[in-house]
């Protein structure tokens, strides 16, 4: 499809039992290499560029099971990539996981005022990483700002020179139905199609907790 297109990609996770997801949108801005499924080329450098920074700060009990990408705007266009890469922080030995529903929390700023700023909850908190709720261990401020950088960075798609391809956004809901009794859905084509271009990404020092992942609610 021609440049403009906006993607949704979902990486699908397991931590205790729980199904944990993390949802990321990406505007493409330039032709992913000549590729035939730009879904296919955004998973690929996803999980070489973007994934190898949320890993380290994720028990070794999470693991990340599939990659899905999807074009919002043409239902043909979509790719899935079947994995299994675990978390990196702790060891089999010594592994004190916070519950699936504690989480690293981000904040996602856009250069659209329109658009209400994105958020995103990492699960696979070791319980040493925070103390009453606080972020307190010494090696993860780097690592967290690692990440950051990773989810407010362009992906570059591209066989020799790379180039930014696919921008990170945060996508306006559509909103349709009567006061009290709102529904909303993402949009499905560029002409309904609100972005926000991901200018930062703030980690919060206290825990956040995710409720669609806590026992009996979450998958």
């Amino acid at each position: 499809m021609a440049n403009g297109d906006v993607y949704e990609l979902v990486d699908h996770q397991e931590f205790l039992g729980q199904t944990c997801l993390n949802v990321y949108f990406y505007d493409e801005i330039d032709d992913a290499g000549g590729s035939t499924n730009k879904a296919q080329s955004l998973i690929e450098a996803f999980i070489s560029d973007v994934l190898p920074s949320i890993t380290p700060i994720q028990s070794e009990l999470l693991t990340h099971t599939r990659i899905t990408a999807r074009n919002l705007f043409d239902d043909t266009e979509a790719w899935e990539e079947l994995i299994s890469v675990p978390g990196e922080a702790g060891t089999p030995e010594n592994q004190d996981a916070q519950p699936p529903f504690s989480a690293f929390a981000f904040k996602i700023v856009t250069d659209n005022a329109s658009v209400r700023p994105g958020g995103k909850r990492y699960a696979g908190m070791l319980d040493s990483t925070q103390d009453d709720g606080i972020i307190v261990d010494a090696s993860y401020p780097a690592a967290l700002d690692t990440l950051a950088d990773a989810v407010k960075s362009g992906i570059e798609v591209g066989l020799g020179a790379l180039v930014d391809v696919f921008l990170p956004v945060v996508v306006k809901r559509v909103r349709s139905g009567v006061p009290g009794a709102y529904e909303y859905r993402l949009p499905e084509n560029s002409g309904e199609s609100v972005i926000g271009l991901v200018v930062d990404a703030l980690w919060d020092i206290f825990v956040s907790h995710q409720n669609s992942r806590s026992y009996g609610i979450g998958v």
